[in-house]
């Protein structure tokens, strides 16, 4: 998935696990991700998705890159309905940092198919 593919009503959690909500054309500020608030009401918090990456990452603030993306109820849009997409990371750790988490040398081997 990427920035092109979000619609209007679709709820997005941050890094930080706040929600927003995706608001295309919206008034006179363009494509926005609105804050929801803790009871899933919109707040008077939002952010322009011209900040954001293709990749769903924010271009200034990483704390508030897009890490899920959620349809929303048809008749309650401002609460996540079904996960659609959900960013995979993985961490990067040296030879070093694993031998000295199991205590002892380590050889990597392929495994069995």
């Amino acid at each position: 998935m990427t920035l092109d593919d979000l619609k209007t009503g679709m709820i997005v959690k941050t890094r930080e696990g706040k929600y927003n909500i995706v608001m295309r054309d919206f008034i006179d500020e363009g494509d926005i991700l609105a804050g929801l608030s803790f009871n899933n009401k919109i707040s008077d918090t939002w952010t322009s998705l011209s900040n954001y990456n293709q990749d769903m990452t924010n271009s200034r603030f990483p704390h508030i890159d897009i890490m899920s993306v959620y349809s929303s109820y048809p008749y309650s849009a401002d609460a996540p309905k079904k996960l659609l997409w959900e960013r995979k990371e993985y961490k990067e750790v040296t030879m070093k940092e694993v031998e000295e988490k199991f205590g002892c040398k380590i050889k990597i081997v392929e495994e069995d198919k």
